[in-house]
């Protein structure tokens, strides 16, 4: 049997997009969004609690990692860490990486599954080849691919778990 694994990206970025996702997790439409704790102001203070509160209803939250590539990846890795247990006071679900910066940064992606690894933490499945914990065995990106190719994987795997983002 396959999971399908439907993830919200972007939580944080503006106060429409986190009312959005609010929204489709309280229909229960979605059971996953990962935050972008750096685009995360005062004003959103209400959908933060929100969010926690229906992550007791068995919403994932995760870290949606933003990564600029001329500075420390560890260091930004670390801030965003700190900054969600600030906002949330629990340890994320599962880390993410937001695009499309992670193609062209696969040093920041491999700084993520290490850190994901010391966490105990999945992170999403980025189609990198390395040992660690992904939140799926394939992920399957909005933007790049047609509901034909994911219901394609789905009739010929065995594997009991795909992403669906952003």
């Amino acid at each position: 049997m396959i999971k399908l694994i439907i993830n919200a990206d972007d939580f944080g970025h503006s106060k429409i997009f986190n009312a959005e996702i609010i929204k489709l997790l309280k229909d229960k439409k979605l059971k996953s969004t990962t935050v972008m704790v750096k685009r995360i102001d005062p004003t959103q203070k209400y959908q933060i609690e929100e969010l926690k509160i229906l992550r007791e209803e068995g919403i994932s939250i995760g870290i949606h990692f933003e990564m600029d590539e001329n500075e420390d990846l560890q260091k930004q890795i670390s801030e965003q860490y700190s900054l969600f247990l600030d906002y949330f006071g629990f340890q994320p679900s599962h880390f993410d990486i937001h695009m499309p910066k992670y193609r062209l940064m696969e040093n920041a992606a491999l700084e993520i599954i290490k850190f994901g690894n010391e966490k105990g933490l999945p992170v999403r499945n980025l189609g990198i080849n390395t040992v660690g914990k992904h939140t799926s065995e394939k992920a399957f990106f909005a933007t790049d691919h047609s509901i034909e190719e994911i219901y394609d994987y789905r009739k010929v795997s065995r594997k009991p778990t795909i992403s669906i983002v952003g």
